[in-house]
């Protein structure tokens, strides 16, 4: 199976937030990981970024969305994605 990208978020001008589905020695995953721009001005993986069942996809929405409350419920502000 080729990687699927799911998502890319805009961290900044020279990072992203990169969400795929991935597989890797026959089992697939979910991976959430930042890219940065390398010296040639390409988009590149980092070590910074978390990789999880898809069975799991659930409970990280939950928690992500608890987070979002939380931090509304605090002032900060958290728009849609950009």
């Amino acid at each position: 199976m080729d990687d699927i990208l799911i998502a890319e978020i805009a961290k900044n001008s020279r990072e992203r937030l990169r969400i795929q589905l991935r597989e890797f020695k026959g089992h697939r995953f979910i991976d959430l990981r930042l890219f940065a721009i390398s010296a040639d001005g390409d988009f590149v993986p980092t070590r910074t970024g978390i990789g999880f069942r898809p069975d799991l996809i659930d409970a990280v929405v939950e928690a992500l969305e608890a987070a979002q409350r939380k931090a509304a419920g605090q002032g900060h502000s958290t728009g849609g994605v950009r």
